[in-house]
This record gives C-alpha cells, structure tokens and sequence, in this order.
C-alpha cells in the first residue's frame, strides 16, 4: 500500500497570477530571496539593517536568480521578542518605499501584523500577492 502511494504522480492545476509585469505559472519551482532587517536574525546577524545594505542584498539576490524577494523586519527565531508595529514600520518604510524605483522583481513582506501586511495593498498592490491561498 505504501508503494502504491507514493508512486502516485500528482497534478497541481493552477491559474497563472501577475504580480506587476510578472507571471507565475507555477510550472517550475520559483526562488524567494530574503532579507531580514532585524539585528537579532537567526540566519544573517543583522547585516542588512541600513536601507544601502539592504539594497546591496536585494540586488545580490536578484542577480543570482531570485523571482521573490521577501523582506522580515521582526525576528521569528525562538525566544525572538515581540516588536511593536511602529518599530516594524520603521525598519521596514526605508526599503518599501523605494524599492519599485530600484527593482521589478515581485515582494513579499514577511510579518504576522495585519497593519503592516496591509502595507502590500497600500504600497505595492500591483506588485505582491498573498501566497497563502495556494
């Protein structure tokens, strides 16, 4: 029974979604860049806390094949503390403000406040979409 499962091929059918200029057919797998702006992230230590480093990344990322770039500005680590929407606001407004006069590359904005997830429709509404449906 187990082999019989788990040599089952299985068909995803889904509608292709434009974000900005971009299609996603979801025919291939696509790359998400991250950048963290926290001083306390787990993975890069906070090297991308200024708006030029983070910019400096962003276009790394970009370059080396990146279709989503996603940006946190609150640490999800273990132990991480809770940052205020208004700090998260403040590390994020840099960079988000920005951007699209920088790069065409779709964003995602990483956060679990509804006020800074709204920033998406606010900012960047022809350009981001909420993956969570899929």
């Amino acid at each position: 029974m187990y082999n019989k499962i788990m040599n089952k091929k299985y068909t995803l059918s889904l509608k292709p979604i434009m974000i900005g200029t971009q299609s996603f057919d979801f025919s291939r797998a696509y790359i998400v860049g991250i950048v963290n702006l926290t001083p306390d992230s787990f993975y890069d230590g906070g090297l991308f806390l200024s708006k030029d480093q983070a910019f400096t990344q962003i276009e790394q990322l970009v370059n080396n094949g990146a279709d989503i770039i996603e940006i946190g500005a609150e640490s999800s680590r273990p132990g991480a503390k809770t940052i205020s929407i208004d700090e998260e606001y403040k590390r994020l407004n840099p960079i988000i403000t920005h951007y699209s006069d920088h790069f065409d590359t779709a964003l995602s904005l990483d956060t679990t406040k509804a006020e800074i997830a709204d920033l998406n429709l606010i900012v960047f509404e022809p350009k981001t979409v909420d993956f969570t449906d899929f």
